[in-house]
């Protein structure tokens, strides 16, 4: 059996666009092979109908014959545009000239005959026998496979008996053929022996390819109709009927009182002549879209899709959360803001001189000291009682002080170690939480205001506590709710990592998968858009390959070419030429791509013409007489009942 491959051999890679351009120089329209139309001919008044006409059955089959390639850029985004289908960068993109080898099997039905012995069923004298009778055949494709053949046969308008249907489901399984969107069954393309191309020409290799590929669709075809017979099969069973049932029985009685009565039960069998034959070569260009850029763009701008055919299911259910990986993380300077505020806030508080200018301490007559500077606060051997932890202990404010002195000594540690940028915003978070409790409500107690004026005047050093109100409003009004936000942007940023992680696992699935999706994404948007994506894509590729050739060989590059007919087969775009070719314009052909001539005669390319049974909806009941007569019965009827719900009938047994 011959193995299917995509690209042609490196020995059938000629000049391209000599070929092109002799194509170009064929008339527009190929002559008809019919001849003349005939006149029509009315019926006659009161004819009788014609003799019957024999069942016949089409089936359309093709594969690529890719003889050489064309050199297609696919841009940077910085120069030339990047090449792209459906707005999805192109990665890895093939383009080659070559013809399209279409095949015809015909399916002729011969007979209907009596097969294999399926069921045997023994009554005994005058007994009454009800009988369900069941046929089934066991699916061998897929759904989508069924619906693929099915769309066959609305494209193409060709009546395709279901026993003719069967053989071709099981065939495209078993050999991995293809419904392509010509309506055609593709086979792949045959590989050719390795010094073919060299040594016996294009000619011989296209002849060679073509008899291999019809006999392996004879091969198939005949494989396929065994295995049917082998999984088609009939059952007879028993059952019990009442009044109530609502099932199609037969109801068979033994009339005989002396013997017993077989009941058997055979399949039928359609017998067909299938012939196989080459019909057409067409030139065609063969695009074949091997990358696309699978990334966070393509995942936010396809969800239908990816909904729709993702192979994992779980990957399907996370499909949500990955979307939301592929929108940008939103981050502020918020965080940057918390920080200098609360640096600022600390140095007011502790650091900047002269904030109130207040005078200075006097003793009477004497100066004891300028007590604008935060640490005179804290030094408890300036000014005799007038220092700052006296001066809070004696206002109840003595645990505020202490905690600002403690704070303070911390601060100036890390001031001192260059760690204060790392633990500005912790610094001041737990000292304002600290004073906030203890002294706001001071400062609105009727009670404790005498004493908050006593730790405020001018008369002590107690420039710290003049300082606490604007360092607590700058920590909750502008520190707080900037460290709020930083949080929550933390938790987002958390969500959004998990979001990248779905996010990456499913671009790796669908890279890893990508010839599947590619086949699927091209299919999914050449339905949605009626193959207008198609049509667009097939115009810029051959845009790109007419870049620098000949203007001769552009025109006809793009006027021999049926860009609207283009179609999908798997990752494959086929654009098909207008006309297709005889035998001396074969030969013609790849005399320009190769600059050999060599005869070329499509009768050459010998049909297979198989003998194929299937097994056929149905069943044949035969009724036989036991051999055996038991003596002393007298003689029943010689007829045997068999009756159905909307109906009765008699058949005469003889003996």
């Amino acid at each position: 059996m011959q193995k299917a491959v995509t690209v042609p051999p490196p020995e059938l890679v000629h000049d391209c666009e000599a070929a092109v351009r002799y194509l170009g120089q064929l008339p527009t329209a190929a002559p008809s092979a019919s001849g003349p139309a005939q006149d029509p001919v009315a019926l006659a008044v009161c004819s009788a109908p014609d003799t019957r006409t024999p069942p016949q059955f089409l089936v359309h089959l093709r594969h690529p014959f890719p003889m050489c390639e064309f050199v297609i850029g696919l841009g940077d985004d910085i120069d030339i545009p990047k090449l792209r289908f459906s707005c999805i960068p192109v990665t890895n993109l093939r383009l080659y000239l070559g013809l399209s080898v279409s095949f015809e099997q015909r399916w002729n039905l011969l007979r209907l005959a009596i097969g294999d012995l399926s069921s045997t069923v023994g009554l005994a004298p005058l007994e009454k026998l009800t009988l369900e009778v069941q046929a089934s055949q066991r699916k061998v494709l897929e759904q989508s496979t069924l619906d693929s053949t099915d769309e066959l046969d609305s494209t193409e308008s060709t009546t395709i008996d279901k026993e003719v249907v069967n053989v071709m489901r099981a065939s495209s399984r078993t050999r991995s053929w293809h419904v392509d969107g010509s309506g055609s069954l593709s086979i792949g393309t045959p590989k050719l022996g390795g010094s073919l191309g060299i040594q016996a020409g294009v000619q011989e290799s296209l002849s060679q390819s073509s008899q291999a590929a019809i006999e392996h669709i004879s091969e198939t075809t005949k494989k396929s109709a065994h295995s049917l017979k082998t999984i088609h099969k009939l059952e007879v069973r028993g059952v019990t009927e009442d009044f109530r049932q609502s099932r199609m029985t037969r109801v068979v009685k033994n009339p005989y009182t002396d013997r017993a009565l077989s009941l058997n039960v055979f399949q039928l069998e359609k017998h067909y002549s299938v012939k196989t034959a080459m019909v057409e070569l067409r030139p065609a260009l063969f695009i074949d879209v091997r990358g696309l850029d699978f990334d966070a763009h393509f995942v936010a701008s396809h969800v239908d899709f990816l909904r729709l055919e993702l192979l994992d299911a779980p990957l399907t259910e996370e499909l949500p959360l990955a979307l939301r990986g592929t929108e940008p993380l939103e981050r502020s300077d918020k965080a940057s803001a918390a920080h200098d505020t609360a640096l600022l806030a600390l140095r007011f508080l502790f650091d900047v001189p002269n904030l109130f200018k207040a005078r200075h301490v006097q003793a009477g007559p004497t100066d004891l000291g300028d007590p604008n500077a935060p640490a005179t606060s804290f030094n408890a051997n300036v000014g005799g009682d007038q220092d700052g932890l006296d001066d809070a202990a004696r206002n109840d404010v003595g645990v505020v002080f202490t905690a600002l002195n403690y704070f303070y000594a911390v601060y100036r540690e890390l001031v001192a170690t260059n760690r204060l940028d790392v633990n500005a915003v912790a610094l001041a978070g737990a000292l304002a939480t600290e004073i906030k409790e203890r002294w706001i409500p001071m400062t609105a107690d009727v009670e404790s205001r005498g004493k908050i004026r006593n730790v405020l005047d001018q008369g002590d050093f107690t420039e710290i506590f003049r300082r606490i109100t604007g360092f607590l409003a700058m920590v909750s009004g502008m520190v707080t709710p900037l460290v709020e936000a930083v949080a929550q942007e933390e938790a987002a940023a958390r969500a959004h990592r998990a979001a990248v992680l779905a996010l990456e696992r499913l671009l790796e699935h669908v890279r890893c998968n990508r010839n599947y999706y590619i086949q699927r994404l091209l299919a999914y948007l050449s339905a949605k858009t009626n193959a207008q994506t198609i049509i667009d894509f097939v115009d810029e590729v051959i845009e790109r390959a007419a870049t620098g050739m000949a203007p001769s060989t552009q025109t006809a590059l793009r006027s021999v070419f049926d860009h609207s007919g283009a179609f999908l087969d798997r990752q494959q775009i086929i654009v098909p030429a207008f006309r297709a070719l005889t035998s001396a314009q074969v030969e013609e052909f790849c005399l320009a791509l190769s600059g050999q001539r060599q005869p070329f005669d499509l009768s050459r390319i010998a049909p297979a013409v198989d003998a194929v049974e299937v097994p056929a909806d149905g069943l044949h009941l035969e009724l036989a007489a036991g051999a055996c007569i038991l003596e002393g019965v007298p003689p029943g009827t010689n007829s045997a009942e068999l009756s159905l719900h909307d109906g009765s009938f008699k058949v005469a047994v003889g003996g």
